[in-house]
């Protein structure tokens, strides 16, 4: 893997400017007429950061991705960095999915992902922007199933997406979900609505300029095993070892203030453009790891 050596960053705040009824016909002047932008590496790009499932349909954006705004920043990547609002209790989040106020933790995650996919419409495809996303937990799921929608071409879907990027941590993607909730998208993520939304979802979903999929996740989990976090075709897949004691939550909490070495770990990866599986000891933290996902469109 490539070491960069980096510097700088700004975080953005903002909140969604009003979106309409998710679905609603587009006015064609708000368009812009451009090709499919270039995927480079960079560290301008927007990042959206999107999080996992909350009982309560109550998450505090600025609590659950506290680290990785931290990470992002000091590792110098200079675009905008959102924390995305999807459930009407949501707090402290950058911007929100337009239908926000209508959804709880029985709101489906293919809908959840719809409302998502014309966030990023609206806010950037539509202006031949391109993006990177992360997702923690349900999170990936949602991101997935907003490309699967675009690329299946789903009625109520946008057209097309530009998502260069995206990085997934701990994300349920084969199922095996190991909670006690019961709200529809537990049951969704555990298989228990007949696997209806896991067939559903595209394995590497692509956006309409191509996307790379990186896929992390923790021997140390015990709510999403690494065969499930692991469990889609992706160009990039990281397994931390279980003497890492990256929890479900720790795995977006490393590197932080108190914890602020970007190397060092036990893990294993495998990637695209070097078959096999390697294992290092000197790997890097999940956080960073994310980073050099969004940064690389491709070869790193």
């Amino acid at each position: 893997m490539v070491r960069v050596a980096v510097a700088g960053a700004a975080v953005a705040g903002l909140t969604a400017s009003g979106c309409g009824a998710p679905g609603r016909a587009r006015a064609a002047a708000h368009e812009v007429a451009s090709g499919v932008p270039k995927r480079t590496d960079n560290r301008t790009a927007r990042v959206y950061l999107v999080h996992g499932v909350s009982t309560k349909g109550d998450n505090d954006c600025a609590s659950t991705w506290r680290a990785a705004l931290w990470s992002l920043k000091r590792d110098g990547w200079k675009g905008a960095l959102y924390t995305v609002g999807y459930y009407k209790g949501d707090r402290h989040c950058g911007v929100s999915v337009p239908g926000r106020s209508g959804h709880t933790p029985n709101t489906s995650i293919k809908e959840l992902g719809r409302t998502f996919a014309w966030l990023v419409y609206d806010r950037d495809t539509r202006y031949g922007r391109s993006v990177d996303v992360v997702g923690h937990s349900m999170g990936g799921l949602v991101v997935r199933a907003a490309l699967t929608g675009v690329q299946k071409h789903v009625k109520g879907f946008p057209s097309r997406l530009y998502i260069a990027n995206v990085a997934t941590l701990d994300s349920p993607h084969a199922g095996k979900l190991h909670s006690g909730c019961t709200s529809l998208e537990c049951k969704q993520m555990q298989g228990k609505d007949g696997g209806a939304l896991l067939r559903w979802l595209g394995q590497n979903p692509q956006s309409t300029q191509g996307t790379d999929w990186t896929l992390i996740g923790s021997d140390a989990d015990t709510k999403v095993p690494t065969s499930s976090a692991l469990g889609m075709k992706a160009g990039h897949k990281v397994r931390y070892a279980e003497d890492e004691h990256l929890s479900h939550g720790g795995v977006a909490l490393r590197p932080d203030p108190g914890h602020p070495a970007r190397q060092g770990y036990h893990l294993w990866y495998w990637k695209s453009t070097r078959p096999g599986t390697h294992e290092t000891k000197d790997g890097w933290a999940p956080l960073h790891m994310v980073e050099q996902a969004l940064y690389y469109w491709q070869k790193w």
